[in-house]
């Protein structure tokens, strides 16, 4: 397999992540290797086992952003095929093995024939940082996954790795090309009475939020997987898109 070298050679500190993970264990002595398709490979005295890091659901609520525009594409980017599938499928399937449910962002019920509840925003025209607030009040689970519509390369396996630094932080979001990706990661219900005051008092850009939280970042450039953030915003972009293969 090909490895993206994330060893952990301390397991003290990730024993309650690793408990959240798998079905079975042991702990003394471990180190471990995560491929980029998202398998565990752990080892210990010659004695190997190989867990899916995705084979079991999180107490995670994941919402898929779909709220935007789309004025420079000209139309409704979540519709959009790749390798036959709508863009806004594409996000589902990579949020679900992840989540215990799942959630559309956005105030259009076209959005219903997916068979998702949908969560509009409580303030409409406030952007991400509204959708999110109003995603956040909203679910049940104290953590919460959102992934964009408009990144179709994003798989299961890369929504995996926020999982690794989900503890401990307000928030985990994607650091791509040296540049944060806010719309991209997870959130936990500690970040909701500071986002609630930014909102309220009309600072919306997310960057400037993130300031505030305290916030774990994935760097994908590390792990070899920038180019699963290709943003597609308009015809040419789409084309360039269709180079690519998951």
């Amino acid at each position: 397999m090909s490895k993206i070298g994330a060893r952990f050679l301390n397991w003290e500190h990730k024993m309650y992540w690793i408990s959240t993970i798998y079905t079975k264990f042991r702990i003394s002595g471990y180190t471990m290797d995560i491929d980029v398709e998202g398998f565990a490979f752990m080892e210990n005295n010659n004695e190997k086992e190989l867990f899916y890091l995705c084979s079991m659901k999180h107490d995670f609520a994941g919402v898929v952003l779909a709220g935007g525009n789309s004025s420079r594409m000209g139309k409704d980017k979540a519709w959009l095929l790749y390798q036959g599938k709508p863009f806004i499928q594409h996000a589902i399937d990579a949020l679900s093995p992840h989540c215990s449910q799942l959630f559309i962002s956005s105030n259009d019920s076209s959005y219903s024939i997916l068979g998702l509840e949908q969560i509009p925003d409580m303030i409409p025209g406030y952007g991400p940082a509204g959708a999110l607030l109003s995603c956040l009040s909203a679910v049940r689970p104290d953590s919460l996954m959102v992934l964009p519509c408009d990144l179709p390369l994003i798989t299961h396996s890369v929504m995996m790795h926020f999982l690794l630094e989900s503890k401990e932080c307000d928030a985990v979001v994607a650091k791509v090309n040296g540049l944060l990706i806010p719309v991209c990661g997870v959130y936990h219900k500690s970040a909701l009475a500071f986002l609630s005051t930014e909102v309220a008092e009309g600072r919306l850009k997310m960057k400037g939020i993130l300031k505030g939280l305290k916030v774990q970042f994935v760097d994908f450039d590390l792990l070899g997987l920038e180019n699963r953030f290709f943003n597609v915003n308009n015809d040419e972009d789409y084309k360039l898109l269709q180079g690519f293969s998951l």
